[in-house]
């Protein structure tokens, strides 16, 4: 097998939240940068992010060590195998009346995580704009650093980095493969059971679904609407987190769609 990158199918931004309950710094908002420093100085911010890829743990953790040096903060990585570990403790705590001191800082968040979070106003911010990086993020021609899964952002998460998905194929079968989602259904489709993915209940898969989603509906603009609020109903033919099925016109075969995709980035 020699891998060969035939096209991007998503380019995902990790987004990272503040979490409500972290209260302390919650006057921070309107402060100097400097003055952030002096009173992050000497603290510990937990930060809750998955921990499936050893070497996305080595640059946390190269990170957190730089952070420390340069800062004086300590950097601590909750290692969490599924992003709504999180996101339950949050609420569990808030629930419990916990207003203060949580046990949740900061959050690698995405998608239907970041919706739940959202609506019950559990996040921190507008704070993305305040950063002083933030000035290097492409909000004009990057849609996903401002919109996550249809979600518009507003400000209550920041980019922390991008990945790309690539798909493999064996270039001595395969001498021309197909280079776009539609290529690639007809030509699965003139080869039954020669075509794989990961399963949708994976992050992988999840966004190789956005991919078909997004290329092969006959009406594109309707995978684009933000998921109706839990005071309205769901309308039919919408994709979005929150929504499990999607209409006939908006996929074509492929009508499900996972409650929760773990970890996956902006369609």
């Amino acid at each position: 097998m020699r891998p060969i990158r035939i096209w991007p199918v998503l380019a995902r931004v990790a987004a990272v939240a503040f979490v409500l309950a972290l209260a302390p710094g919650a006057r921070a908002q309107s402060a100097e940068w400097s003055a952030v420093l002096a009173k992050a100085r000497d603290q510990t911010v937990n930060w809750n992010a998955w921990a499936g890829d050893e070497k996305t743990n080595a640059f946390i953790a190269w990170t957190g060590a730089e952070v420390e040096r340069r800062y004086g903060v300590k950097v601590n990585h909750v290692k969490l195998k599924d992003t709504s570990e999180a996101v339950t403790r949050v609420v569990a705590e808030k629930a419990a009346g916990r207003d203060t001191g949580g046990s949740v800082d900061l959050v690698w968040i995405n998608g239907p995580n970041f919706l739940a979070l959202s609506e019950q106003r559990l996040l921190f911010g507008p704070f993305a704009a305040k950063l002083p990086n933030y000035r290097f993020v492409d909000t004009e021609h990057i849609r996903s650093n401002v919109v996550d899964f249809t979600v518009p952002v507003e400000g209550m998460e920041s980019p922390w980095r991008r990945a790309q998905i690539v798909l493999v194929y064996d270039a001595q079968r395969v001498p021309s493969p197909p280079r776009s989602m539609v290529a690639l259904a007809q030509w699965a489709a003139r080869h039954p059971g020669r075509t794989t993915h990961p399963s949708v209940r994976n992050f992988l898969g999840a966004t190789f679904l956005k991919q078909a989603l997004h290329e092969l509906a006959s009406i594109r603009r309707r995978c684009s609407v933000p998921p109706p609020t839990r005071a309205s109903p769901p309308s039919r033919g919408r994709c979005g987190p929150g929504t499990t099925r999607c209409g006939r016109r908006c996929g074509g075969a492929a009508r499900s769609f996972p409650r929760t995709a773990r970890r996956s980035g902006s369609c």
